[in-house]
């Protein structure tokens, strides 16, 4: 298997690049690859940064404009991968699977058009980035139900809760239920922290 990382961060940095350079031609190619190399910094970057992280779609909040973008992601991943021969005589598939090498890809990843900063870690599993799920958590389950679960070797989706949004027996019954409709979308793995 080739473990495939970081769908929602390239998802969004792909939105950003089509619904503010070409759909909505708030910026030029140009001012954007400046805003990147300069990380955001600077006083010239600053709407360009509330543009891009605050009102670009985004995947993980069932948006199909954003979600149309990964599901191309992945089956573009998919199709590359999925039946090329490797060295033991097999093929080769792929899963969303990873765990915390998020991290180290984005410490050596500058940055996304999406507004992520050089260094930060880039989205784990198949999980929105951090902080652009503003939906809750039944948007994020939607949007990854939107990929082919079952075409991978398996896939990681993580959501991260307040300890008081699940207390008691009412929060463990709407955990329960979220669980069971991410399974009904076919969803694979989840977890929470």
């Amino acid at each position: 298997y080739l473990q495939g990382v970081g769908i929602g961060s390239i998802t969004d940095a792909l939105a950003s690049l089509k619904y503010n350079v070409f759909d909505e031609r708030r910026f030029t190619m140009d001012e954007l690859l400046g805003a990147l190399a300069a990380n955001f910094e600077g006083s010239e970057y600053v709407r360009m940064k509330n543009l891009v992280s605050r009102r670009t779609p985004k995947f993980g909040n069932d948006d199909d404009y954003a979600d149309a973008i990964m599901r191309a992601v992945f089956d573009h991943f998919h199709d590359a991968v999925t039946g090329r021969p490797n060295m033991r005589r097999g093929e080769w598939r792929i899963d969303m699977l990873p765990t915390t090498c998020h991290i180290y890809f984005g410490e050596v990843t500058g940055a996304s058009p999406s507004g992520r900063l050089a260094g930060e870690p880039v989205s784990d599993g198949i999980s929105p980035e951090r902080g652009a799920d503003t939906q809750g958590p039944t948007a994020v389950i939607k949007s990854c139900s939107k990929m082919d679960h079952a075409a991978t070797g398996g896939t990681l989706l993580n959501q991260k809760f307040a300890p008081a949004a699940i207390e008691g027996e009412k929060g463990l019954d709407n955990l329960a239920d979220l669980v069971r409709t991410y399974f009904d979308l076919d969803g694979h793995h989840i977890q929470f922290n």
